[in-house]
């Protein structure tokens, strides 16, 4: 399994490399995707530095999850997405409640591939993402 992660600023540092490590220790590939986040590449996490390559990773059938908060980076998956690729959005500064209704929100009116988007409107736990990841 390959799991995608967008980072941004909204969300801690060390609650991404908690997850990483978590993932890691489950045997899950990681790829980061976004600015700034060269800083979770090592060995064992592959940073995707080009939009050219996060489009074909997101259409990959080995690519399953996307975790990201409100970005833009997501909008690839909606476009050329993988059918059985799961999209999870931390949204917990819960702006897409105040923004959904327009397309530029993951309005379903763009999810062209119809890949499955959960929006999550607070800051889960670890343990919450790996459920999520894992059904």
């Amino acid at each position: 399994m390959k799991l995608l992660i967008c980072y941004q600023i909204n969300l801690p540092e060390n609650y991404w490399r908690t997850l990483i490590k978590e993932l890691k220790s489950q045997n899950k590939k990681v790829l980061v995707f976004g600015k700034e986040t060269e800083i979770y590449s090592d060995k064992d996490v592959q940073h995707i530095s080009n939009f050219r390559d996060w489009c074909s990773i997101v259409n990959h059938k080995n690519c399953t999850n996307i975790i990201s908060t409100i970005t833009g980076g997501v909008y690839p998956a909606f476009i050329c997405g993988n059918p059985s690729l799961k999209l999870i959005i931390i949204d917990n500064l819960d702006l897409v409640k105040v923004y959904g209704y327009d397309p530029s929100w993951y309005n379903d009116c763009i999810n062209f591939t119809g890949i499955e988007k959960r929006i999550l409107n607070y800051k889960p736990t670890i343990k919450e993402l790996m459920e999520i990841i894992n059904e």
